[in-house]
């Protein structure tokens, strides 16, 4: 059976004090946990990887020090990625990767697209070595900011919100089915993952998401609830273990 397991909060303070005043937290988090994990420095695959490494210089940092970086996108653009040593421009479960020839698989801000969680968990299982980890950094399911954007596209008013908002909105769909404890558990049941880590990660950014004059609402959630409570938090980083045998 996998076990669960809650990181620490966020800074070392019950109330995510340090999300207030460092934009960049949440990134710098992941970041630090990956570089943190030796497996991150063999041979990684990064799913979802599109044309580059992420924006957030963390990131680009991380994912440069790996021994073998290898990636996987539907978009064409992926050929154009000037750090991969092995390519597929496909979709994950289409892509003919080694099976058990990965350290470690990541995605950042990419989980929140999968429309069957239980397959890409096969995936993800399959291409991992033996006591190979999967990471993802993603928006987290029980928040209202993916509650919301969920109900946005449902209702065909995506393209109005981002011209309110004024903010860059993903062109593809969000289904976020793989972005909660519950939602891993369940799609990763009967394989052999032995432990998941959910590590609550604050990020009051969620108000750009608004229109100006309703940006009191989401303040007002981050006050009472998204910086003071883990699982409140608006981001879900996803540490996900695999036998050793």
């Amino acid at each position: 059976m996998m076990r669960v397991v809650v990181a620490p909060p966020y800074g070392k303070t019950k109330r995510f004090a340090k999300a207030r005043t460092k934009p960049g937290g949440p990134i710098e988090y992941f970041a630090r946990l990956l570089e943190a994990d030796d497996r991150m420095r063999g041979r990684v695959l990064d799913v979802g990887c599109g044309p580059d490494y992420p924006e957030p210089q963390p990131m680009r940092d991380v994912l440069a020090q790996c021994a073998q970086l290898d990636g996987v996108d539907p978009d064409p653009a992926v050929e154009n990625h000037p750090h991969l040593a092995l390519r597929w421009c496909s979709e994950f479960a289409d892509a003919e990767i080694p099976r058990a020839a990965y350290d470690a698989v990541m995605t950042y801000n990419v989980v929140e697209h999968i429309k069957q969680p239980r397959p890409f968990l096969e995936n993800v299982f399959d291409v991992l070595r033996p006591g190979g980890v999967f990471y993802a950094f993603t928006p987290h399911a029980l928040h209202p900011f993916a509650m919301l954007s969920g109900a946005v596209q449902q209702i065909g008013l995506r393209d109005g919100w981002r011209r309110l908002s004024k903010q860059k909105v993903n062109p593809y769909p969000a289904y976020y089915r793989l972005n909660s404890a519950q939602a891993v558990l369940r799609a990763g049941r009967d394989l052999s993952f032995t432990q998941l880590t959910c590590h609550y990660l604050p990020s009051p950014q969620w108000q750009a998401y608004f229109p100006a004059p309703l940006r009191i609402l989401p303040a007002m959630y981050d006050h009472l609830l998204g910086l003071r409570l883990q699982r409140c938090a608006a981001v879900l980083a996803i540490q996900l273990e695999k036998a050793e045998s």
